[in-house]
């Protein structure tokens, strides 16, 4: 009777080990990704560095996090066989960092490449992507020391000012005045303008109505 009682919550558990698991084994690991991928020398079909330092990600914020690769490369959960495919989905940020992501679309980088018909600036132009550490990290790309050299890739040029502007940055939606006032400038501007243009406007129309009234008084 023991026997059976002892047996039954074994089978219990090795049943839900099994059914726990993803279709095709068990689940992918940071392992499994670093067994290919912390080979310095590896590269994509078109010539392309696809390798991962491993230590450099342990150190990275989202190493320290704890924040896996199929994290951030959702598609990849379910692979069965390696290699995997190799074009996948861009890393979608904004799943983590919504109110960041929104920052290219709206400031100079994202409006300039729209208008250039371009792709806007994504997060990895400057932040990285699997050594990405934070604002703060004297190692981190956008480190404010770092800033001329990160900015340098794209602005020839760029000096340590730029450490001095905001990136992520979107006017009017701040919590201090600072944040704020772009936002506020722009609006006074547009009203401003719009209103002598439109005095404008009005005063040639009246102008034109006394030209046309005296015409028609005076013959």
């Amino acid at each position: 009777m023991k026997a059976g009682r002892t047996v039954l919550p074994l089978a219990l558990i090795v049943l839900l080990s099994i059914c726990a698991r993803p279709a095709g084994g068990s689940a992918v690991t940071d392992e499994d990704c670093l067994g290919c991928h912390s080979d310095p020398g590896l590269k994509s079909a078109a010539g392309t560095s696809v390798a991962v330092d491993p230590e450099r990600f342990r150190a990275s914020a989202h190493g320290r996090a704890e924040i896996s690769c199929v994290d951030c490369h959702a598609e990849l959960r379910t692979v069965k066989d390696f290699p995997h495919a190799e074009k996948l989905k861009s890393v979608i940020c904004a799943g983590c960092h919504e109110k960041e992501a929104r920052v290219p679309k709206t400031n100079v980088h994202g409006r300039t490449a729209v208008e250039k018909g371009g792709p806007a600036v994504g997060c990895k132009d400057c932040h990285g992507t699997h050594d990405i550490r934070g604002a703060a990290d004297p190692e981190s790309s956008v480190f404010p020391a770092n800033l001329p050299k990160t900015c340098g890739r794209c602005h020839s040029g760029a000096t340590k000012h730029v450490a001095e502007g905001k990136i992520h940055n979107v006017p009017g939606a701040g919590s201090n005045i600072q944040d704020k006032l772009p936002g506020i400038v722009k609006t006074v501007y547009i009203v401003v303008i719009s209103a002598i243009i439109g005095v404008f406007l009005l005063f040639i129309a009246a102008d034109l109505f006394r030209r046309a009234v005296r015409r028609k008084t005076h013959g």
